[in-house]
This record gives structure tokens, sequence and C-alpha cells, in this order.
């Protein structure tokens, strides 16, 4: 087979679909779901119209802002944008996800598999 081959990633058995809030922290995944560990399988944001940046942080406790250096930001989008994380993410047990938008009009949705 020539070129880059990805086995296929499974779908996920969980999944959330969440408006971020403009200006505060909004859980996507609860810190409390993942006890054992979890595999993000899929992870995509949109940002509708003119609505400003936004983040996602996987951590043990929210963002206190939108570029919260204390915390892990694992995505970042402008506004009228559409991406995606490009491969699973394998989060240990007590690390939650969580988006922070500086303006309305953000979408995250993330498939997940709890360990």
């Amino acid at each position: 087979m020539n070129g880059l081959y990805l086995p296929p990633i499974p779908l996920g058995a969980s999944f959330a679909h969440v408006a971020l809030a403009a200006g505060a922290a909004t859980v996507l995944i609860p810190v409390a779901t993942n006890t054992n560990g979890m595999i993000v399988r899929s992870l995509a944001w949109l940002s509708a119209g003119a609505a400003a940046a936004a983040t996602i942080y996987a951590d043990s406790a929210a963002p206190v802002g939108i570029s919260d250096v204390a915390k892990r930001m694992i995505a970042a989008m402008g506004s009228g944008s559409l991406s995606w994380a490009q491969f699973p993410i394998d989060l240990p047990a007590g690390i939650g996800l969580f988006g922070w938008a500086a303006g309305a009009g953000h979408v995250v949705c993330v498939a997940f598999d709890v360990k």
C-alpha cells in the first residue's frame, strides 16, 4: 500500500455535542466521568459566523480564561472555522475536557470511550 495508512478508529460509545458559553468555561466531559481513563476518539469544533476565538482544555479542573497557561490546551480555533483532532487522545483518570469561548457561536462535538 502506498502512502500513509492509518487504521480505522472506533466511533466511541459515548459522545457530547456542546455549545460553548461565551466568556466562561464550559464542561465538555466532566472529570467525574473519567475515573479509569478514557480515549477521545474524535473531537471536532465549529465556530459559526463572526464568533471570537475559543480553546479546548484537557485537565483536572476548568480553565480560568481563554488562555490559561496553567492548564493543558489541546485545541484552539478562530472565528468562522471548522477543525478536528487528527488522532485519538488517551486521557488518564481524573482528567476532563473543557472549552472556553471569547464569544458566542462555538460548538464542540466529542466521541469517547471510558476505560
